[in-house]
């Protein structure tokens, strides 16, 4: 049976009745006639059979008093003596002997045995503490435990203090700390520090380890006597307490203990004493370190070696210099000691100073014999009691010296060594740089996150540095540059050990190697350690790189390498204008460009930014561009940046006397481009040619819906949009012709442009071609025709609604929606309720939206429907126009769809709060709208502006048109704040100008839109 069954069995025992089966050692067996029959305990409360208590034998409850069992009467008189707790104590307490008899034969502490026992003990009253303080003296660990916490929850003051001088005896490892924290607990006076920190040498682990913490946590209350004799102990894991609690206290007497404990016979004690003088504060404690590491009668002690690894660990941590010059003999000396931790000591510390020292050539045991004792330290060759003291800081070392990062892998260490201990030179924090030697400069700058590289890392080679095997990365400088890149590092401090960097860098991190002849120093820094230092030394390195990047686009099948190009050519481009060199700069990248196996990442976009300078676009580019947007398979944004460089390079191609004329661009150019873009990408690429066309000018225009060519249909379709625009009676006569185009699409295109310009001599012509005709060509005229507006126009569109071609369904729709007349709102709402699967959802959709606030009504009403597909739609229209009697309907769609991210995010557009990361969100939008107005949603987007920290003008400033004032504010809610304020702000300043706003997000395109913008506000508000 298995240990829960046995517990969870004698758990029930008590309560089966007279025919259940006694457990061994729970009860004896009943009497016959008294099983099951028990009167009621005195005062009529049952016995405490029913809560769980022992059943004890009927010989032994005879043997109680009438009400001995209650509990009260615990405590004893004040005068009363301490009782001893010894079994003759119990005297003829015979149920204080059967407790204990019962918990003897139960091995869990926390078995229902222990936890009746304990109720019957509180039952038994003094019996019960007669017993308890009996149970003492046990070593039986659930006997132990019952007694001593019943004494704690029960006993009077006394017991407490027999518990605590039993706790200094051997306790049971199962249950000691939790008899110290309940004792911690219920008298924090009688368990002092002092009783406490003599816990610390107690031969129960357990106990000693909750007394550490217990002084631990409380460091101003340490008493320092107590923790004196300690140190003495036999057992190092006192000693080991005693350091670390020595070391929370700040007066010098503890800081003399922790030196002496650098002496210790146990490596963990010695460590742990140097590694918290290593942090601890003030410059005597350094005097005090360096006259323990070098004051030893015989040299270096073994007290010694470990100061020195504190001066080591503390040099690091305050980024200081504690050690000396005239300290290298003494340590060279110990280097040879025959003491492995002497030696190894040694070594670590001559390896931060040769690696500080700005002279080479005197510290020339730092490529030699102490990288050799250090690898010897991590192989762990020579093994003894201190070498776990050793290896980690070896292996520090060796990492700082070498560059690698084999950590405590010894094998590694080894292997390493092995093939490179032959003219190894280690690298330095200090680096010596005549100024003869600055064109040997090379220097690595990269930033990395383990074997992840980001971006391209660089290597800048002065001019004396013999060409690399693999020049990726590489940037060539000449010895002007290489002067002044080392006296930037110098006046920066890299070349001294002022500098050190973070060292070793888990995660993100940028590294810089500078190397000059065989001499090397590296520096690593975390991406997030703001540096300003650095950071200077990293914008001045991007410098360089952007002002040689020319030196990329050498053909190397021509000169072989890209040294040998820099060779011929950098005294060209060290002397040439920034003009000449970005023209030249733009014509290698070109060449580049049209051998697309050369083409390098970030070319094209070069070429971009070039082109922005006023002096390098040249009409000489046309071709190649022209070229390039050729090969493009897509209409895409590379396509749309070729076309613009294109069109660039044509408007530099104009004569000064066609640009007096007015011409904005090179006619012939710009006819090529548009027709090499129109016959690539058709109606793709459409915003750019329309344009284009309108800035050829009117003859172009004409030309175009003249060409009858098959693949001049996509330009006559352009010219069909834009004759009816010039408003001259020989243009708009052209486009009626079009309209008339055996190709549908031109016709179409010349039909919806009649509309589009309110060309009004041309209604008649549309009436008729909206009746009869293709299908498409007859939706065309509708619209056409709502645009123009007038009588007859809405019958026309509700009779087209009723035939049966979708496309004439769908342009009658369109029809109402422009005529944006209030008595069809009932009408488009209605075709917008069959939801978004209908053809005629989105025309309706725009109708609606076109009403505005005379929609409103109809849509309120479709949200009362119980038809979701129309309830859904309706609320979702409603808040976009900042109807404030969407957000309860919104609030009631959250909670019961609370998964719906299209109901969140108009939810949280509408009222200007977010609380999408919140726990329960509908319940904190409920909450919310209990706090706020309803039936004004500006309110809710001023009050967030405020709470964002903006200015926020009066209502009435956003309210009908708004004012200057309002539109500049919502402008920079735009351009300032976050989801769901800035597209809350754009959407009302979308309602104020009449039009809908498609904002960019990305930087450059976001600044100019943002200068449009402004201008356009200037204009509508007449300022």
């Amino acid at each position: 049976m298995s240990d829960l069954k046995m517990a969870l069995l004698l758990a029930w025992i008590p309560c089966l009745g007279p025919h259940a089966s006694a457990g061994p050692q729970l009860e004896l067996p009943p009497e016959e006639g008294q099983a099951g029959n028990r009167p009621p305990a005195p005062g009529g409360r049952p016995e405490k059979k029913e809560r769980g208590g022992l059943e004890l034998p009927p010989r032994i409850r005879g043997d109680l008093a009438p009400g001995s069992e209650r509990t009260a009467g615990l405590s004893m008189p004040e005068d009363a003596p301490l009782p001893v707790p010894e079994a003759s104590s119990l005297g003829g307490h015979a149920a204080g002997r059967f407790v204990l008899e019962t918990l003897a034969g139960t091995h869990d502490r926390d078995s229902a045995v222990a936890k009746s026992a304990a109720l019957t003990l509180v039952d038994l009253g003094p019996a019960g503490l007669a017993a308890a303080r009996v149970g003492l003296a046990s070593s039986h660990p659930p006997t132990l435990w019952v007694c001593g916490m019943f004494l704690l929850d029960h006993g009077a003051p006394e017991d407490r203090r027999l518990l605590a001088d039993r706790m200094n005896d051997r306790v049971p490892a199962s249950i000691a700390a939790g008899l110290f924290q309940g004792l911690v607990k219920k008298d924090p006076v009688l368990v002092s520090p002092s009783y406490v920190c003599g816990l610390l040498d107690h031969p129960t682990g357990a106990l000693r380890q909750s007394a550490a913490q217990l002084l631990s946590s409380r460091p101003e209350r340490l008493p320092f006597a107590s923790l004196v004799p300690l140190l003495d102990s036999k057992r190092s894991t006192t000693r080991l307490a005693a350091v670390r609690l020595l070391s929370l206290i700040p007066e010098r007497a503890a800081t003399n203990l922790l030196l002496s404990a650098l002496g210790d016979a146990s490596a963990k004690v010695a460590a742990e004493a140097a590694a918290q003088l290593a942090f601890r504060g003030g410059e005597q404690t350094t005097e005090l370190l360096r006259a323990q590491a070098f004051n030893g009668r015989w040299g270096v002690e073994r007290d010694g070696a470990y100061a020195l690894l504190a001066l080591v660990r503390r040099e690091e941590q305050f980024g200081e210099r504690l050690f000396r010059d005239e300290d290298v003999p003494l340590l060279l000396d110990a280097l040879e000691s025959r003491r492995p931790l002497v030696a190894g000591a040694a070594a670590v510390a001559l390896a931060g100073i040769g690696f500080r020292s700005p002279l080479p050539r005197a510290t020339g045991w730092l490529d030699r014999e102490v990288p050799h004792l250090l690898v010897r330290l991590c192989m762990g060759v020579e093994f003894h009691n201190d070498l776990s003291s050793l290896v980690q800081p070896a292996s520090e070392r060796l990492s700082l010296l070498s560059g690698e990062s084999f950590g405590l892998n010894g094998n590694a260490w080894q292997s390493w060594w092995s093939s490179h201990a032959t003219g190894f030179k280690a690298r330095r924090g200090a680096i010596s740089v005549p100024k003869a030697e600055t064109s040997l400069l090379e220097l690595d700058y990269s930033v990395t996150a383990g074997d992840f590289q980001s971006g391209m890392p660089l290597r800048f080679i002065g001019p004396a540095v013999t060409t690399p095997v693999s020049e990726e990365g590489v940037v060539y400088l000449n010895a002007a540059e290489s002067n002044e890149l080392v006296g930037l590092l110098r006046a920066k401090g890299v070349l001294s050990a002022e500098r050190l960097g973070d060292g070793d860098v888990l995660g993100l991190h940028r590294r810089l190697a500078l190397r000059v002849d065989e001499r090397e120093k590296v520096l690593s820094f975390g991406a997030d350690h703001d540096v300003p230092w650095f950071e200077e030394i990293e914008g001045r390195l991007a410098r360089l790189r952007e002002h040689n990047l020319w030196q990329r686009y050498g053909d190397v099948e021509e000169y072989g390498s890209r040294r040998e190009f820099w060779d011929r050519h950098h005294e060209w481009w060290d002397q040439a204008t920034p003009r000449e060199r970005g023209r030249r700069l733009k014509d290698l990248m070109l060449a580049e460009m049209l051998a697309p196996e050369r083409e390098q990442p970030g070319t094209f976009e070069h070429v971009v930014g070039l082109y922005s300078d006023l002096g390098v676009p040249e009409a000489a580019d046309f071709p190649a561009f022209l070229e390039l947007l050729q090969r493009e398979s897509f209409w895409n944004a590379r396509a749309r940046s070729l076309f613009e460089l294109a069109r660039t390079s044509a408007v530099v191609a104009l004569s000064m006397e066609a640009r007096s004329e007015g011409a904005s661009i090179e006619p012939e150019r710009g006819g090529e481009l548009l027709a090499l873009t129109v016959r690539c990408f058709g109606d793709s690429a459409y915003p750019v040619t329309y344009s284009l066309l309108e800035e050829l000018g009117v003859a172009r225009v004409r030309a175009a819906a003249e060409a009858t060519g098959t693949g001049d249909i996509e330009l006559r379709r352009l010219a069909a949009q834009l004759l009816a625009s010039y408003g001259t009676k020989g243009e708009r006569e052209l486009a009626l012709e079009l309209c008339d185009d055996p190709q549908v699409r031109v016709a179409e295109a010349a039909i919806r442009s009649l509309g589009v310009h309110r060309v009004e001599e041309a209604r008649g012509f549309l009436e008729a071609r909206a009746t009869r005709g293709a299908p498409s060509v007859r939706a065309a005229a509708l619209v056409a025709l709502a645009r123009l507006g007038g009588d007859g126009v809405d019958e026309l569109a509700l009779e087209t609604l009723a035939e049966h071609d979708p496309v004439l369904k769908i342009a009658a729709v369109e029809a109402l929606a422009e005529l944006s007349d209030p008595a069809y709102a009932s009408l488009l709402a209605a075709l917008f309720s069959r939801g978004p699967e209908s053809i005629l959802f989105e025309p309706a959709h725009r109708g609606l939206r076109r009403l505005g606030p005379r929609a409103w009504p109809d849509l309120l009403r479709l949200t009362r429907s119980r038809n979701d597909v129309a309830r859904r739609p309706a609320a979702l229209l409603l808040a976009r126009q900042g109807v404030p009697e969407a957000a309860s309907i919104l609030m009631t769609m959250l909670t019961e769809r609370p998964d719906d991210p299209r109901v969140r995010e108009e939810l949280a557009t509408l009222t200007c709060v977010d609380f999408s990361g919140a726990e329960d969100p509908v319940h904190e939008y409920w909450n919310w709208w209990d706090q706020v107005v309803h039936d004004d949603s500006l309110v809710w987007l001023l009050a967030a502006a405020a709470r964002e920290g903006f200015s926020a003008p009066e209502g009435v400033e956003l309210q009908g048109k708004g004012t200057l004032l309002g539109a500049h504010f919502l402008v920079g809610l735009i351009q300032r704040s976050g989801f769901p304020l800035a597209l809350r702000a754009e959407r009302e300043l979308s309602r104020l100008l009449g039009r809908d706003l498609e904002i960019p997000r990305d930087g450059a395109s976001s600044t100019l839109f943002s200068e449009e913008l402004r201008q356009e506000i200037a204009e509508v508000y007449g300022r």
